[in-house]
Order: structure tokens, then C-alpha cells, then sequence
């Protein structure tokens, strides 16, 4: 595995991650969520809505799931 393979596939990892965490916070019906990563460039992703390359189905994702809670923010 070449490196530009392993950071997208480690990028893909964090945006998994991301979006469980937020699909998690709708099951436990939170309102009022903070959601966190050092994957800068993911919460980037999600912030700007950029849904382009090959991951941005799952920047969708969670945009999609945002719009659930009343107030979530996202950093790093």
C-alpha cells in the first residue's frame, strides 16, 4: 500500500468514524452535540459541505445526519 492510499484510506477511517459517532448521538436522541476529530481535514469536509472525490458520499452522510440536532458543532 502506497502512501497516498494509506492517508485516504486512514481519511475514510476518520469519516467512518465521524459519521457513527453522529448516528450514535441521533439513537441516544442528544439534542446539544460536540463532535470532535484530529482528522482536520474531515471536519473541514463536513463544515465547508465539500462532497467531492471518492469519500464525499459519506461527507454527505453526515451532513444529512447534522441536520437532526438542533444545535452540533464539529472541530478538531
Amino acid at each position: 500500500m502506497g502512501l497516498q492510499e494509506s492517508n485516504a484510506t486512514r481519511q475514510q477511517d476518520h469519516q467512518f468514524a465521524l459519521e457513527h459517532g453522529v448516528l450514535l448521538a441521533q439513537e441516544l436522541n442528544l439534542s446539544h452535540v460536540i463532535f470532535e476529530s484530529d482528522a482536520t481535514s474531515v471536519i473541514s469536509a463536513v463544515s465547508q459541505g465539500h462532497y467531492g472525490g471518492s469519500t464525499g458520499h459519506l461527507v454527505q452522510n453526515i451532513q444529512l445526519a447534522r441536520s437532526y440536532f438542533p444545535v452540533a458543532y464539529f472541530n478538531t
